[in-house]
C-alpha cells in the first residue's frame, strides 16, 4: 500500500465513525426531544390540574368565608337575643321569688283559716252536746212543754234528738196521718214550700222517712222503726202527765 493511500483509507475510517457516533448522538438527542417534549406536555397538564384544582378551592374558600362571616353574624344575632332572654330570665327569677313570698303567706294564712275552722266545729259539736243536754233536761223536767199543737215533740232520750222541733213537728203528722206529700206536710207545720221541701229532702236522706216516687207529687212515710219510737215516746209523755194526755 502506498503512503498516500493509507491517510485516505484513515480518514474515510474516521468520518464513517463519526457518521456513525453523529447518528447515533442525533438519534439519542430526538429521543430526549421527544421525552422532554412529553414530559412538558404532563407538565403542562398536572399545572393546569392544579391550577383548575386551586381555582376550585379558591371558590371553596370563598364559599366557606361567606358562611363563616354568616354564621358570625347569626352568633351576634344569638348572643344580642340570649342577653334579651338573660334578662327575662332575671325578671321571671325576680316574679317567682314573689309569687313563692306570696304562696307561702298564703299557706300560713290556709293553715290559719283551717285551724279556725276546726275550732269553730269543736265549739259547734260542743254547743250543739250542750242543746241536745238542755232538751232532755226540758223534757224531763217538764214534757208537757215538750208538745206542739197537740202532737208530741221528742226529747233526745229517743235517739231523735239532734232533730229540730219543726223536723219532729213533721214526722209525728206524717206518723199520725199515714204517707203524706209534702204540701200536706206544710200545711200541718204551716211553713213556706220551699222550707218545707228542703225539711222533707234532709229527713229522707237521713234516713227517717220513705218517699215513694211511683207517682207525681211524691208521698212521704216514716218507717216502722220510727212509728215505735214515735209511739214509745208519746206513751211515755202520756205516762208523765195524764192531764195533758187526757
Amino acid at each position: 500500500m502506498s503512503p498516500e493511500v493509507a491517510p485516505a483509507i484513515l480518514s474515510a475510517l474516521l468520518l464513517t465513525v463519526i457518521t456513525i457516533f453523529g447518528y447515533a448522538f442525533t438519534s439519542r438527542i430526538r429521543k430526549a426531544t421527544r421525552r422532554h417534549n412529553e414530559s412538558k406536555l404532563i407538565i403542562s397538564g398536572i399545572v393546569a390540574e392544579f391550577t383548575r384544582r386551586v381555582g376550585e378551592q379558591a371558590v371553596r374558600v370563598d364559599a366557606v368565608q361567606k358562611d363563616v362571616e354568616l354564621a358570625r353574624r347569626e352568633a351576634q344575632q344569638a348572643v344580642s337575643k340570649l342577653d334579651i332572654v338573660s334578662d327575662s330570665l332575671e325578671a321571671l327569677s325576680e316574679r317567682v321569688e314573689e309569687t313563692s313570698g306570696r304562696q307561702e303567706a298564703l299557706a300560713k294564712s290556709f293553715i290559719e283559716c283551717n285551724e279556725r275552722i276546726e275550732r269553730l266545729e269543736s265549739s259547734h259539736t260542743a254547743l250543739r252536746r250542750d242543746v241536745d243536754g238542755i232538751r232532755g233536761l226540758q223534757a224531763a223536767i217538764n214534757p208537757a212543754e215538750s208538745r206542739e199543737g197537740g202532737r208530741t215533740i221528742l226529747p233526745s232520750p229517743t235517739g231523735l234528738g239532734r232533730l229540730t222541733p219543726t223536723e219532729l213537728q213533721a214526722l209525728n203528722v206524717l206518723a199520725e196521718e199515714g204517707p203524706l206529700p209534702a204540701t200536706v206536710v206544710q200545711e200541718r207545720i204551716s211553713k213556706t214550700r220551699e222550707h218545707t221541701s228542703r225539711l222533707m229532702k234532709k229527713l229522707y236522706e237521713e234516713g227517717y222517712v220513705e218517699r215513694n216516687t211511683d207517682r207525681v207529687p211524691y208521698t212521704y212515710a216514716v218507717n216502722e222503726k220510727l212509728k215505735r219510737l214515735l209511739a214509745r215516746a208519746s206513751s211515755q209523755a202520756a205516762e208523765e202527765n195524764p192531764e195533758t194526755a187526757g
